[in-house]
């Protein structure tokens, strides 16, 4: 695949790092105002090395995508193949337009120009990241790139039509993608329709044990018509079928005009919403799984997520798997009811996603309080891509990645002067960084 870079760029990064493929130097880590060198005494060996031996699970994982995706594409074991990586966080505005030709708005466009870079957060050292916008290839360091005939298999953020277009137009082989149809499906699994689907199954696999008493989400349902309303006293939240970090949702108490005038514009544009009831939440999570193209379901792990009054997202807790468990496992009372919900999360998506879907699964959740009890919802929605949730994981185990105030020095965030593309003279000196504090990550605009 001949694929080249146009432009020139600057290494943002400014330590070393490692990868499951290679295994470079680590020069330095920075945190906050102490600065620390590998060689300098045991001590910060010992730390590097408990780092390494972390971020080797995740590299762990994507080590097995690719042997998947190779198998899954037909490529000889031998073969050299590497994944090249994409931001396009406009995926469920891909999938609400449903063409190929769909085009994100100005904002949309300077966040996906701006953290280019995120990817690099789970590449090797053979691996590439792809800027569409600027025509750029980056390292797993967010160096420039020079891309050579090597086999790349197209790994983006999320799968739909127009992203699938643009790899097209680069030269990468569309045997290495989905097919139309696997993107219909995609397209399917991402609409808050199928999620109502997904969690009826889900509620009636655990009717008749212990978990199904400790389980909420009865009330979900996708309407077509307004006519179809039934508050009963309770606040209800309205959600498109296809969007992403709370946006276009709202909670209403009653189907006054205002209500059925928003609920008829879903139903114009998107064939319908989703309705809940608005619980009394206590904490946000979810699970986060890979479907293989041999229809393996794996866990991979939990994250610990934070949203605004509204529903939208704010950001996610950075910490190792062991204390996000224990933050979700403290709110139950049975310390293998998480076990459960695993296990129940893979069977369901073995019956109705496996064999269809190659790729991420994060599926939110929440603990709410209901009747004097703490209570599941399983399955608020189902991100079938990738997710924040996998790059708070990544945060963890590859902090070097990311500094403090989350904009120079960082591979995953720039604050620079964007493109003509950029919709005003104040958004200009501005831009969208990615800020590691405190052990949370979120995406800022400042």
């Amino acid at each position: 695949m001949g694929l080249k870079t146009t432009k020139n760029s600057h290494l943002l990064i400014k330590t070393s790092c490692w990868a499951h493929k290679t295994f470079p130097v680590i020069t330095s880590y920075q945190s906050g105002d102490a600065r620390y060198s590998a060689s300098s005494d045991f001590h910060n060996v010992v730390f590097f090395a408990a780092t390494m031996l972390k971020f080797s699970i995740l590299m762990q994982i994507f080590t097995d995508i690719l042997h998947d995706l190779k198998s899954r594409y037909h490529l000889p074991e031998r073969q050299s193949a590497t994944l090249l990586f994409h931001f396009n966080s406009s995926h469920e505005m891909a999938l609400a337009d449903g063409t190929d030709n769909y085009t994100p708005t100005k904002n949309v466009i300077l966040m996906e120009e701006q953290l280019a870079k995120l990817p690099c957060v789970f590449a090797s050292s053979d691996d590439a990241v792809v800027d569409f916008y600027q025509n750029l290839y980056y390292d797993w360091q967010g160096n420039l790139k020079e891309i050579g005939k090597s086999v790349f298999i197209p790994f983006p953020w999320g799968w739909n039509l127009a992203v699938r277009k643009k790899f097209l137009k680069i030269g990468v082989d569309q045997s290495y993608m989905p097919s139309t149809q696997e993107l219909q499906d995609i397209r399917w699994f991402a609409s808050r329709q199928f999620h109502v689907d997904y969690i009826r199954l889900f509620l009636f696999h655990n009717l008749s044990v212990d978990l199904g008493a400790s389980l909420v989400g009865h009330r979900m349902s996708f309407i077509k018509l307004k006519d179809a309303l039934d508050f009963n006293g309770d606040s209800m939240i309205f959600k498109q079928n296809w969007s992403s970090s709370g946006r276009g949702n709202f909670t209403a108490q009653q189907a006054d005009e205002k209500t059925i005038k928003r609920i008829n514009g879903f139903i114009r544009t998107q064939g319908g919403c989703l309705v809940d009831k608005c619980y009394d939440k206590i904490l946000d999570f979810a699970m986060e799984f890979y479907i293989f193209a041999n229809s393996e379901v794996r866990f991979v792990g939990f994250s610990v997520f934070q949203t605004s009054k509204n529903g939208k997202y704010v950001g996610n807790v950075v910490d190792s798997q062991e204390n996000i468990r224990m933050l979700i496992e403290k709110h139950f009372e049975n310390w293998q009811f998480i076990d459960m919900l695993i296990n129940t999360h893979c069977e369901i998506l073995k019956r109705t996603m496996a064999g269809r879907y190659t790729g991420f699964v994060g599926i939110d959740m929440m603990a709410v309080r209901e009747d004097g009890k703490t209570k599941c919802h399983p399955c608020v929605e189902i991100n079938p891509r990738m997710n924040m949730g996998i790059l708070a994981i990544a945060a963890y185990l590859r902090p070097f990645f990311f500094n403090e105030e989350g904009g120079g020095g960082s591979v995953v965030g720039e604050r620079r002067r964007s493109s003509t593309r950029t919709p005003s003279a104040v958004m200009r000196e501005r831009g969208f960084h990615t800020c590691l504090r405190d052990r949370f990550i979120s995406i800022k605009y400042s």
